[in-house]
């Protein structure tokens, strides 16, 4: 039972075969019903398919298509916009947790949403399990694979991506987006350098230069740009505060109990994710990082992220001494999980909309290697 006429919908509650509810209305297309079920208050709604009609639906109202407008807020602590539907993409920018986003448009395999925010210059995307969702998105249309062909996905050279052309003598190149940030070096005119985003004033451009092993910051009325800023990466405010930080670069990276990869992946950071940086291992080849949402120090590959500024040579050399090592032998100190019902159902992912791989009995035990962000 749901709160809407749609699997976009939150689960009410579940009930057994042979239930039998009063159905109030029909939703737009007659494939849900709307049903009041005794000793329940209010309505909630059950697929058609799922029951057998007793009695006619002469008489019995229906909801006209435009009567559910989706309404959806984003629930994830920090939630990633990006240029495309797929984390193949560039994020464009974060949102924290109850953002209101406008959904115009779905992906073709129905697992993003096209959407648009106020503060953006164009559409983004966002994957569906980031948003909560009030109303139905039936009726959006789904784009072709064809209408994403001319989105900007990331490449190694300037031709992938906007770059910009110095214009005075010699310019200040910075650690961050203001005066008040050290002066890494200095260019001549005509120095060009790849856009990788703007800060919330769009004043400020984060670039990358040939040479510096970490991305850095220069004046935008002191360039020229070359290409379409649509798609550029709109630095948040909280990102800047958490300088000197990293950017994850490749789709998908194992952020670990400690520097190695002998130790246990404690999370998987998609492309894009923002870390404050908070040390740098003795063989400098691993950060420690703080990610937003979790309070355990992580550790993350140098190789796979980009600085994305800051000053690193103050860290000192940071050892691993409250590191966990996996553990090794048979008998695992993991916490269990116990199943509680009848029969429980186990799914591929943290979520009702995941498929169903099998269903245990009550009493199976399962070791607990993770926890989604709720």
């Amino acid at each position: 039972m749901r709160l809407g006429p749609g699997t976009v919908y939150r689960i009410v509650r579940s009930v057994p075969h042979g239930t039998r509810a009063q159905i109030i209305c029909v939703g737009p297309w007659a494939d849900w019903y709307e049903v009041k079920i005794d000793g329940d208050y209010g309505t909630v709604w059950i697929k058609r398919d799922l029951t057998v009609l007793v009695g006619s639906l002469a008489g019995v109202c229906r909801y006209r298509a435009g009567a559910f407008t989706v309404q959806a807020w984003t629930w994830s602590v920090i939630s990633h916009l990006r240029v495309g539907p797929g984390t193949n993409y560039d994020v464009i920018t974060t949102v924290p947790q109850g953002t209101h986003v406008k959904i115009i448009g779905r992906g073709p395999e129905d697992k993003w949403f096209q959407i648009e925010l106020s503060v953006l210059e164009g559409p983004a995307w966002i994957h569906q399990s980031l948003v909560e969702l009030s109303g139905s998105v039936r009726g959006y249309r789904r784009l072709a694979p064809r209408e994403l062909v001319h989105l900007l996905r990331p490449g190694p050279n300037l031709a992938a991506r906007p770059y910009l052309i110095t214009q005075p003598e010699i310019l200040n190149v910075r650690l961050g987006p203001g005066l008040k940030y050290d002066v890494i070096t200095t260019v001549p005119r005509g120095t060009q350098a790849a856009i990788y985003g703007m800060d919330p004033d769009k004043k400020w451009f984060q670039v990358e230069l040939e040479g510096l092993d970490t991305l850095a910051w220069v004046y935008r009325d002191l360039t020229r740009v070359v290409g379409s800023l649509v798609n550029v990466r709109r630095i948040t405010a909280r990102e800047i505060a958490a300088l000197p930080a990293l950017i994850i670069q490749p789709r998908n990276v194992n952020a670990r109990l400690g520097p190695g990869a002998e130790y246990e992946a404690e999370v998987i950071l998609p492309k894009g994710t923002w870390a404050r940086v908070t040390g740098i291992d003795p063989q400098d080849e691993w950060f420690r990082i703080k990610v937003v949402g979790l309070k355990t120090p992580l550790w993350v590959a140098r190789i796979r992220a980009k600085v994305a500024g800051g000053l690193l040579g103050r860290f000192r050399p940071h050892a691993a001494e409250n590191a966990v090592h996996p553990d090794s032998g048979p008998n695992s100190d993991r916490p269990l999980a116990i199943a509680q019902s009848e029969s429980m159902k186990v799914r591929t992912g943290p979520g009702f909309d995941y498929k169903v791989i099998t269903t245990v009995p009550q009493g199976v035990a399962g070791e607990i290697y993770g926890i989604d962000p709720t």
